[in-house]
């Protein structure tokens, strides 16, 4: 039979067992979770270089939101211009 030594020494490895066994399975879901991580912001780009600092023309989406805002900027002042032709410009 097992001594009082020999149970409390199995039970101590027991335990040291269960901890090493719980630090692992929680660095692995840390490394998952980084994995994981790193999947997405790749997936995210799929292919693409990264935005480089440059003329809006370098991302599609920012160029056409650029393009936009030139033409609502001309459409404003054109309108402008209009008005002014319109009302009487007095000293």
């Amino acid at each position: 039979m097992l001594t009082s030594a020999s149970a409390s020494a199995l039970a101590l490895a027991m335990m040291a067992l269960v901890s090493v066994s719980v630090s692992v399975a929680m660095a692995m879901a840390m490394a998952m979770a980084m994995a994981m991580a790193m999947a997405m912001a790749a997936g995210r780009t799929r292919g693409k270089p990264p935005p480089s600092i440059g003329p809006p023309g370098t991302c599609p989406r920012a160029a056409a939101r650029h393009r936009y805002g030139l033409r609502a900027m001309l459409v404003r002042a054109s309108r402008e211009r209009r008005f002014a032709r319109r009302t009487i410009q007095e000293p």
